[in-house]
């Protein structure tokens, strides 16, 4: 299997098949991927998404020119064969977002300086307050704001697991300085209104430097091509830039929410909320410096 920020190519029954990405969110309507299909006679296109309606689904796939990846089923069609068939009533989805919605509280009762009540947590996490009130009477949330101490304790558990493992991801070599690299990205996504956010080392160098950053790490709305940016696409272990479309929504809301809380802490880069940056920062190569450490530090101390 090979491809580009733009298409991938698997191999099936000996043949090899292109397919041009689609990557959304959520797939309610077929109408702009067949539109899609219909101003480009010939292509195939592989719908990436983490959710999808019955009838979109069932739409699409009587089309022949469409693969389908759907992240909260682990459903996989390409070329008319089903490689894991979705699970009646699709509970892993309802699982997945619980859970990403409480990894999100957390952040947030985290990194804030401040009392936080149920709305407040709802308004930064994305959710309603019904929700953050379901949340609290399964598990408790932590006391707002929190002691050194019990953010230190509260970081160990978050830090220990990426934040985002993604829809899709492609990887990109540059010559360039890492960080120059992250802000041609973020810069190239301004400019088709895209949002994208830096990560893990970028993030943790704008944050409270420690590390020249080796390796970037950006989150995007939707797949945006580097080579225009002077970029050139890489394998997974050469890469020295990854993008990557989350499947978790938190993440942007939780990186709106810390930039309008911490208005003055800013160095002059978009970046996710401090803990997904340390989550990040943590499952890279441990490179001895102790990057993640000092970064951990200043969240629980700020």
């Amino acid at each position: 299997m090979t491809g580009d920020a733009r298409s991938i190519t698997y191999r099936i029954d000996g043949h090899a098949v292109t397919a041009d990405f689609v990557v959304a969110e959520k797939v309610s309507s077929p109408a702009p991927v067949l539109d899609y299909l219909r101003r480009r006679p010939g292509h195939r296109v592989l719908v990436v998404c983490e959710t999808i309606t019955d009838d979109a689904r069932s739409s699409l796939l009587r089309n022949g020119a469409v693969d389908l990846s759907v992240g909260d089923t682990g459903e996989v069609v390409l070329s008319g064969k089903v490689y894991k068939t979705p699970a009646p009533g699709h509970p892993p989805r309802a699982v997945g977002e619980r859970r990403r919605r409480r990894h999100a509280a957390e952040r947030v009762c985290v990194l804030t300086r401040e009392h936080l009540r149920q709305r407040d947590i709802a308004a930064a996490v994305g959710v309603s307050q019904q929700a953050v009130s379901l949340m609290a009477e399964k598990a408790p949330l932590p006391e707002t704001p929190m002691t050194p101490a019990a953010r230190r304790k509260h970081l160990a558990a978050l830090s220990s697991v990426p934040a985002d493992d993604g829809l899709v991801e492609t990887y990109w070599y540059g010559v360039g300085p890492v960080v120059e690299q992250v802000r041609g990205a973020i810069g190239l996504g301004e400019e088709l209104t895209v949002r994208i956010l830096a990560s893990g080392e970028v993030a943790a160098d704008a944050l409270r430097p420690r590390r020249v950053p080796t390796r970037g790490l950006v989150y995007a709305e939707e797949l945006v091509d580097l080579s225009v940016v002077g970029l050139v696409e890489a394998t997974a272990d050469e890469a020295t830039l990854i993008v990557r479309v989350p499947a978790d929504p938190t993440l942007w809301t939780t990186a709106t929410w810390w930039r309008r809380v911490a208005e003055r802490e800013h160095a002059g880069i978009p970046t996710v909320d401090p803990v997904v940056a340390l989550e990040d920062l943590t499952v890279g190569t441990d490179l001895g410096d102790g990057a993640p450490q000092h970064l951990a530090d200043w969240i629980a101390t700020r």
